[in-house]
């Protein structure tokens, strides 16, 4: 059973995924010299997401009261790259300008983390998100973790109840189908839990680090919500993400022989 994540392991986490944020920054740019560095960090990362100039509480979107303050701080983190120093150098040279922007959110961080707990997965809210108002013929889900601190892979009983209630929904809706654009419909883990002509459907969504979707990066987080460094150092090494955003789907009908119902 994962346990709940401790401040320490937060205060981690986001200097992490900062550290990791800069050095993509840098790697790309070195790439792609037509891009500016705010342009990457802001299009391309979730660095100001976990900072204290985003006054939001969840990372999903920004919402900053200090524009000209953030406006300053990239004009500084550009001017480290300008040295022309390599990304990793970089990386440390521009973790020392965010440090004091860093450790003010754990606290209400940790508030808003911990409120999600649930303590008996029977009662966890459903872990797919959808919109039945959508006027599209296939009905898009996102996903949440709601029996955080473990990874609802772990309760397949649960995953299946909730997956027969969006089918039925769907069904009920008018939709002629399901699909997700997800970094884990490229784990076998979770496509398993589809109908085989799930994985059959994949293609890629888009360049994996396009700007229009950055759910890319929850794949650097453990079920806790702590930093995964395992899979981090295998971008660091390679460049490349080890899961690619892709989309799936499958009919109703589908989901219904799947599911036998």
């Amino acid at each position: 059973m994962s346990k709940l994540k401790t401040e320490s392991e937060h205060l981690e986490y986001l200097q992490s995924m900062i550290r990791l944020s800069l050095w993509f920054t840098a790697y790309w740019k070195n790439g792609h010299p037509d891009e500016s560095i705010k342009d990457i960090i802001e299009r391309r990362t979730l660095l100001i997401n976990h900072t204290t100039f985003n006054d939001n509480p969840t990372y999903n979107n920004i919402k900053c009261s200090r524009p000209e303050e953030l406006e300053s701080m990239f004009n500084l983190i550009t001017a480290e790259y300008e040295t022309g120093i390599d990304p990793v150098e970089f990386e440390c040279n521009a973790m020392k300008l965010l440090m004091a922007f860093i450790n003010g959110r754990v606290a209400s961080d940790m508030q808003e983390i911990n409120a999600t707990v649930i303590n008996l997965p029977i009662e966890a809210p459903s872990i797919f998100a959808y919109n039945l108002d959508s006027k599209e013929d296939l009905l898009t889900f996102h996903l949440i973790n709601t029996v955080y601190p473990v990874s609802f892979l772990n309760y397949p009983e649960l995953f299946d109840r909730h997956l027969r209630t969006m089918v039925a929904d769907a069904e009920k809706a008018g939709f002629k189908g399901i699909d997700c654009v997800s970094w884990l419909n490229s784990s076998e883990r979770f496509y398993d839990c589809f109908p085989k002509s799930w994985k059959a459907s994949e293609a890629p969504a888009w360049d994996q680090y396009w700007e229009g979707d950055l759910g890319l990066w929850g794949q650097f987080l453990t079920a806790n919500g702590s930093f995964n460094s395992k899979i981090a150092e295998e971008f660091r090494a390679t460049g490349k993400v080890k899961y690619n955003m892709t989309e799936c789907g499958s009919t109703i009908s589908e989901f219904k022989e799947f599911l036998k119902i």
